[in-house]
């Protein structure tokens, strides 16, 4: 009894560490690769850009993203520009994997409301690592972190004029 006792006062005791070790999240990297115009959206201009996801850990980073609506996992601070959402037929959750060190550059698309005006603007990533989403409930639990206002990873501030 003693020893059963003893047990469970080191694990309540030890849960509390366990608990506080924060998951280790990849950098950001966003940088300009085109602009041009929206076939699809008359009126908005389109700006191409690149993501890249580093890990700077030791570990291996494995992590959810979407394979066909990557942006999904990301947003901006800048209610003027809002990403495009690719079309396909089988958007599933894919799970990532980032050796230490290695990177993941991922394309995205902005519209933005008017051509010739100066928007400045950061990109943010939310990052789902292996073991917060089941298969199925991925774009359930981005939605509501962006419901939830939770903070996303930010990257460095942009600004552009297309």
């Amino acid at each position: 009894m003693k020893i059963c006792n003893l047990l469970l006062l080191l694990s309540v005791c030890l849960l509390p560490l366990h608990a506080q070790k924060k998951e280790a999240l990849p950098e950001l990297r966003i940088a300009h690769t085109e602009a041009g115009t929206n076939a699809c959206m008359p009126g908005l201009s389109q700006l191409s850009l690149r993501a890249t996801l580093r890990n700077p850990t030791p570990d291996t980073l494995r992590f959810w993203l979407m394979n066909c609506s990557v942006s999904d996992n990301f947003c901006t601070d800048n209610p003027d520009v809002s990403l495009c959402t690719e079309f396909c037929f089988k958007n599933a959750p894919r799970l990532y994997q980032l050796a230490p060190a290695e990177t993941l550059s991922l394309d995205l698309g902005l519209y933005l409301p008017d051509g010739g005006k100066k928007y400045t603007f950061r990109i943010g990533y939310y990052h789902v690592s292996r073991s917060e989403s089941a298969f199925g409930e991925l774009r359930t639990l981005l939605e509501q972190r962006k419901k939830d206002k939770v903070k996303p990873l930010w990257s460095n501030r942009l600004t552009s004029i297309l």
